[in-house]
């Protein structure tokens, strides 16, 4: 097999690049059966990387007076290509120096040996597995000190990739870029190019997946309050028929229709913000259900009672459910 070209890439983390490197999320492009060959190792007192960069944003802000700037990427991996053999304890020699000279502080190490692929032979048949190996190690960026992000330059990061070269016993190669990397490594590290901006893909429609759900779960919602609120208006219907058919005076009929508002307003929302959530299409097929449709229809008898039982009363505007009833004409029900 090809002797490998040491190669130390350096980007800024992701959202998922802790799940990525502890392997803690499904990933096509893994062997499993190797997953246990990994290895992991984490600095003391180790806290996510959400968490610390809200610590580094916080801390930007109180010196600062402003926010951290958008662009700014306080946390960053150095992605090292390595030969078979590789201990933690070569990388971390590497690390250490990396914070000797740059100021930086290691916070993880994560070996990969579960990635490779296998080439097909021209008689259709898989070659022997040639392993990408390679580890992830994440590195503070930031300096609480000065407050500020750490500079590294061209020259500083191409010095990292002498380190780690040397720290792991490995040919490095040649400064300028492709040209330092034989064909293999380059193919591999197109690969991790495009393995890069398929997770990206993929976590943009998981984003859209998690918004639909939203939306539809207010939707499912809201259509839950109209019906609450439809046998709400058909209970209070029963009862003021019930007491105006009991011989009920009207005074008593009118505290019970007051103490029914009351507790309608109490209600969050309304009747019409619910059906703002939802398609009209949708919101008919409710109201055409048995026990909902029939409910709308005991409310008309419902209204006419209210206004025969506050005739005589000088009308309070906001005493008037008439615009509910508008509600329901306007949906052609």
């Amino acid at each position: 097999m090809e002797e490998r070209i040491s190669s130390t890439h350096v980007q800024p983390v992701k959202p998922r690049s802790e799940a990525h490197n502890a392997r803690k999320i499904e990933l096509e492009h893994v062997h499993h059966e190797l997953t246990n060959l990994n290895d992991n190792w984490e600095c003391e007192g180790h806290i996510p990387n959400a968490e610390l960069l809200q610590k580094i944003k916080d801390d930007y802000m109180a010196f600062h007076g402003k926010k951290l700037p958008a662009n700014a990427t306080p946390i960053r991996e150095a992605v090292v290509v390595l030969e078979k053999g590789r201990t933690m304890e070569q990388l971390l020699q590497g690390a250490r120096e990396c914070e000797k000279q740059f100021g930086l502080m290691v916070r993880s190490i994560s070996i990969h040996r579960d990635e490779g692929h296998s080439p097909i032979n021209q008689d259709g048949t898989f070659g022997e597995f040639i392993p990408n190996e390679h580890a992830h190690i994440t590195f503070l960026w930031y300096d609480f000190e000065t407050h500020k992000t750490c500079k590294l330059g061209r020259e500083d990061t191409s010095k990292m990739q002498d380190i780690f070269a040397q720290a792991t016993d490995m040919e490095r190669g040649i400064k300028g870029g492709r040209k330092g990397l034989k064909a293999l490594e380059y193919k591999i590290r197109e690969k991790m190019k495009e393995l890069e901006e398929l997770e990206a893909i993929i976590e943009a429609r998981n984003s859209e997946l998690c918004y639909v759900q939203a939306e539809r779960d207010a939707k499912e919602k809201a259509l839950e309050d109209i019906v609450a609120f439809s046998r709400f208006f058909e209970n209070m219907s029963v009862t003021l028929l019930d007491m105006k058919r009991a011989g009920c005076d009207e005074d008593t009929i009118w505290e019970v229709y007051r103490r029914g508002q009351a507790k309608f307003r109490r209600k969050e929302g309304t009747c019409e913000v619910c059906i703002a959530r939802v398609d009209n299409k949708e919101v008919q097929a409710v109201f055409r259900s048995p026990v909902i449709g029939g409910a709308w229809r005991r409310i008309g008898d419902f209204l006419k009672l209210v206004s025969e039982a506050v005739s005589s009363r000088e009308a309070d505007p906001r005493d008037s459910w008439d615009r509910d009833d508008e509600t329901r004409k306007g949906m052609g029900l």
